[in-house]
């Protein structure tokens, strides 16, 4: 069983994303698996990094769907692996400006 470490505060601005990008580095580098899941859905902070890995924006599954889309097509959809050890689920595949 694995472990879940989660990052939140109340605010904007006080480094959320910053460390938890960090954290998965690390971890990443400690030969940890790590699923990274984007549950920022007003500033899209680690979606941003990572979309440029986009390149089949449609079989990527996403934290945006599973919250407000009443929709089972999520089941068919792979989670984004960035690298060796790091899987990432974006908030969404479209950020608006």
């Amino acid at each position: 069983m694995g472990k879940s470490i989660s990052v939140l505060s109340g605010i904007g601005g006080s480094g959320k994303t910053t460390v938890s990008l960090l954290l998965t580095r690390l971890l990443s580098n400690a030969n940890k698996k790590v699923l990274y899941v984007d549950c920022d859905f007003s500033t899209y902070g680690a979606t941003c990094f990572f979309e440029k890995y986009l390149n089949k924006k449609d079989e990527i599954f996403t934290t945006e769907e599973l919250f407000f889309n009443n929709n089972s097509n999520h089941k068919l959809k792979q989670v984004l692996n960035i690298e060796k050890n790091i899987f990432f689920v974006l908030a969404c595949t479209y950020i608006p400006n």
